[in-house]
């Protein structure tokens, strides 16, 4: 392997304690100094450096909680979602399609966490097979964004992310974004327009929102590229109906705060969207679900439970 160009550094191991098994450790070092010597090793993930966030989701906390992260590297983070509904049927019976059971369970689901983060995208009242899945990867699809864009906003000071999980191995109900089926779930489009080399972000409070509120922001450009653009114009709309404009230029290889963002939200309303142009070119977009709000924090016993794993992992 080591001839292959995306190898960037040997890791010891996955999520065990460097400690418990420092002997094997140590072999695997010396091996991969002797074999390569030119890239680094490190004896597990996560370790000094780098994250496994699973604070969300295994630790049951709120989405928000992502933006507390500070890594350098953080390297799995992410929720189940479950996958079409065409897609469960190939690999569930009838009877246990609805509502989720063993069928779900032995295909990997993990249902007591897939209703609690569902629940905040669920309409009072709403129910059924159709409206779970739905609510389920928009909760997944927002979790993605608000990490990613974080650590995009920390530019320099987080330098990489990897998504758990982009595809699956086995018909199941999952961390993918496309599942064994090839069929893509909503948080595919999200990551296709927080992942292009431009992004054009919003950090605001992730709070419910009520028509009249004052929603109140900071508007951001992020380009990994080695050229900026100047001139460039920023528009802001809500469901479609221009709301402000800003001109603006795009930074080389940098994260920059451009500048607030203040709306009085209107009777009825759901998705702000950004774009970035230059001239007549898109060159960045992004979409907010404004009816989305996190839940309560995270139950007293899963963060106990979260800290003994960390402390396992030592």
């Amino acid at each position: 392997l080591r001839n292959h160009p995306s190898i960037f550094l040997w890791c010891g191991g996955n999520e065990f304690s460097v400690g418990r098994n420092r002997r094997a450790v140590e072999v695997m070092a010396a091996a991969a100094a002797a074999e390569d010597g030119r890239r680094p090793f490190v004896p597990a993930s996560p370790g000094a450096s780098d994250s496994h966030n699973w604070q969300i989701w295994h630790g049951l906390a709120p989405l928000a909680a992502y933006r507390h992260e500070m890594a350098a590297m953080v390297s799995e983070f992410g929720l189940q979602a479950t996958p079409a509904a065409e897609s469960l049927r190939q690999f569930l019976t009838d009877e246990e399609l609805w509502p989720p059971g063993g069928g779900w369970q032995r295909h990997n689901a993990d249902v007591e966490k897939l209703d609690r983060y569902a629940n905040w995208f669920l309409e009072t009242g709403e129910d059924g097979l159709e409206a779970f899945i739905q609510a389920s990867q928009r909760a997944q699809a927002a979790g993605l964004q608000i990490l990613i864009e974080h650590v995009r906003r920390r530019k320099g000071l987080t330098g990489g992310l990897a998504v758990w999980q982009w595809n699956e191995p086995w018909p199941s109900i999952c961390w993918s974004v496309i599942d064994y089926f090839g069929r893509q779930k909503l948080a595919y489009e999200t990551l296709r327009c927080i992942m292009q080399p431009a992004l054009v972000s919003l950090d605001y409070p992730l709070r419910q929102y009520h028509a009249g509120d004052r929603l109140a922001g900071r508007l951001w450009l992020v380009n990994d590229r080695p050229d900026g653009l100047a001139d460039c114009t920023l528009t802001v709309s809500l469901d479609g109906v221009a709301a402000q404009g800003v001109r603006c230029d795009l930074p080389c290889n940098a994260a920059r705060d451009v500048g607030p963002l203040v709306l009085n939200l209107p009777v009825a309303f759901q998705h702000l969207r950004l774009e970035l142009h230059h001239g007549n070119n898109l060159v960045a977009e992004n979409v907010y679900d404004l009816c989305f709000h996190d839940g309560g924090p995270a139950p007293v016993s899963a963060r106990i439970n979260r800290r003994a794993v960390d402390v396992l992992l030592r």
